[in-house]
């Protein structure tokens, strides 16, 4: 696996898991348990090794699950738009959240990326992209736009992740006591990474706009 991917699938459940600890650990009942598990371990440094270890594993599958949660709720919005639209053959693919652009953006895009020869293909248009993105625009570039998307897919999944455990802290355990400083912070970590992947998303959008409307010997490698 990528470096990109791994940082994709780490950050996010780090934090999500870090922040339901929190709550559990706030509660006396709950940690309680945690510190009688260690205590009565029969060799408890071993039990703490194994427990992070085993713990790395966990965080990585809950990473990689997030993620897949997360772009396959985005897909099937975009999908669900084209099927809106009454013309669901031309959406698919067609402004996807990797590939959201205006009508006229998105004929600068298939113009550099694949040529005046062919006329525009709207349900192809994120394959546009991708070429445009990885084959055609400078490499310093490129790592730029890929930064930008890392810290939007970062930002939404921890944002998804968050809503997940606040939902299920309130599904599961109703009973369990949530200190306020403990909803606040949720609350406001949330607003904080909505912001930064909106953010991040324009930023790496606008990015690809703006190289497909350099003259093309600025843009190739």
């Amino acid at each position: 696996m990528d470096p990109t991917r791994q940082i994709r699938f780490l950050y996010p459940p780090l934090i999500c898991l870090g922040y339901l600890l929190w709550l559990l650990l706030s509660n006396a009942r709950t940690a309680e348990v945690f510190s009688q598990v260690f205590r009565d371990a029969p060799t408890p440094t071993i039990t703490f090794v194994g427990t992070l270890v085993a713990g790395g594993v966990v965080v990585v599958v809950i990473g990689f699950i997030l993620g897949t949660f997360t772009y396959s709720v985005m897909r099937l919005l975009s999908l669900l738009r084209g099927i809106k639209s009454h013309r669901p053959s031309e959406w698919i693919g067609w402004q996807t959240h990797e590939a959201w652009f205006s009508e006229d953006d998105a004929n600068d895009i298939w113009r550099r990326s694949v040529g005046l020869w062919a006329d525009l293909k709207k349900r192809d248009i994120h394959l546009a992209t991708v070429r445009l993105d990885f084959a055609l625009i400078d490499e310093r570039v490129h790592q730029w736009i890929e930064r930008r998307w890392n810290a939007f897919n970062i930002s939404l999944n921890t944002v998804i992740g968050i809503l997940l455990v606040k939902g299920g802290a309130q599904y599961f355990a109703p009973s369990l006591p949530r200190p306020n400083l403990w909803a606040e912070t949720g609350w406001a970590l949330v607003a904080m990474f909505l912001i930064n992947a909106f953010l991040a998303f324009k930023d790496s959008g606008r990015m690809l706009v703006f190289c497909s409307q350099l003259p093309e010997e600025k843009k190739t490698r």
